[in-house]
């Protein structure tokens, strides 16, 4: 048996959180919240600062003690057990790696504490850097290689041990930008060729979004929607999510008549507030009734500049406020009549480019799709 198949028959556990409170004095600072985690699933918990996720890893870690709730790891309490016999891997933002260890010795310390056969031991430390890449460095002093470097050690530290539940702790944050992408890749080939279960905690929302199956976006230390990636950024359930997320035009409105299958007309707020037609997609729940409050969520990818094909549902021209030049992207800020200001956004061409500088500050046709607006209650 191949040491990636003996690390997959250790690493398939589930997670549950169940009614997970946390209080410090008086006041609650998290939950309740509750989630679960598929066995092989890498699943990230997303939010601001402050927000409880890092919190609610410290409580499945055993580094704090929840003040209700339970947490149960392949069926089984866990927050009943001791931290360290948990047996978790941990990995976090600072790599905390022994200075006067080696690489090898820093990846096999957990296994020298538990007492593993020195050649069982050399064996997985060996296996263990081999499928971080870094095979041929155990013999490297920690302040002798890269940060990224470093940030492979520690994980191998933790893949080593073969633990059930794996935690990230924001782990790619020290990095910079094209190292933690080239991490990012590495980290979610590994948990997918190892089937390990992961728990993610960070506050950077592509993170999130690129390296999980799912997650939980959290806000005030209650959790706002748990869902795949596509899930969160294009049907956020609550203001929040969608404006956490990405960017977002979120315009309130009315529901202003509602016809079959999903489709109704929404008046935007305000004097002289158009009315634009909206399309709910499969999984989007019924239309409310006429006179509702809305949001309708409408990114700004989805706001179609220069359309000079035939009038269509939610076409209307609008004045260029702002450009802004973001390289890959290019972002532009529009007013219309009866709306507030919109942004937009493409990919930066030469060809896209050209046709909005010919335009100037001038006004252009802008489109919206009808099943691109989505609808979140007001």
């Amino acid at each position: 048996m191949s040491a990636i198949d003996q690390m997959r028959q250790a690493v398939r556990a589930s997670l549950e959180v169940r009614g997970l409170t946390k209080a410090y004095s008086s006041e609650v600072s998290v939950g309740p919240i509750s989630f679960d985690v598929r066995e092989g699933e890498f699943f990230s918990l997303l939010g601001p600062s402050g927000c409880g996720k890092t919190t609610t890893l410290r409580c499945i870690a055993g580094f704090e003690r929840p003040t209700g709730g339970e947490i149960l790891l392949g069926g089984a309490r866990l927050d009943t057990v001791p931290a360290h016999r948990r047996d978790l891997g941990l990995v976090f933002q600072s790599h905390a790696l022994f200075p006067h260890l080696t690489v090898a010795e820093n990846v096999g310390f957990g296994l020298s504490v538990r007492k593993v056969e020195a050649a069982e031991r050399r064996r997985r430390v060996a296996d263990a850097l081999a499928l971080v890449g870094l095979a041929d460095l155990g013999s490297r002093w920690p302040q002798q290689i890269s940060g990224g470097q470093q940030q492979r050690v520690a994980l191998a530290r933790s893949l080593v041990l073969r633990p059930p539940l794996l935690l990230l702790d924001e782990p790619l944050s020290s990095l910079d930008l094209k190292l933690r992408q080239q991490m990012r890749e590495e980290l979610r080939r590994l948990q997918k060729q190892l089937g390990q279960t992961t728990v993610f905690v960070t506050h950077d929302q592509t993170e999130a979004l690129a390296m999980s199956d799912r997650l939980a976006v959290l806000s005030g230390g209650r959790i706002e929607q748990i869902g795949t990636p596509e899930q969160i950024y294009r049907r956020p359930t609550t203001r929040f999510v969608a404006g956490f997320i990405g960017q977002a035009n979120i315009l309130d409105a009315t529901i202003a008549v509602r016809g079959d299958d999903g489709v109704a007309g929404l008046r935007v707020a305000g004097p002289d507030g158009v009315v634009l037609r909206v399309r709910l997609g499969e999984g989007s729940g019924a239309v409310p009734p006429p006179g509702s409050a809305a949001a309708a969520v409408i990114r700004p990818e989805d706001v179609v500049l220069g359309d000079d094909g035939p009038d269509a549902e939610n076409t209307f021209r609008a004045q260029v406020r702002d450009i802004e030049y973001l390289g890959e992207d290019t972002q532009v800020t529009l007013e219309a009549p009866g709306l507030p200001p919109l942004l937009a956004s493409f990919k930066t061409t030469r060809t896209a480019s050209a046709r909005l500088a010919a335009r100037g500050s001038g006004t252009l046709r802008v489109r919206i799709d009808a099943a691109d607006i989505h609808l979140i209650p007001g």
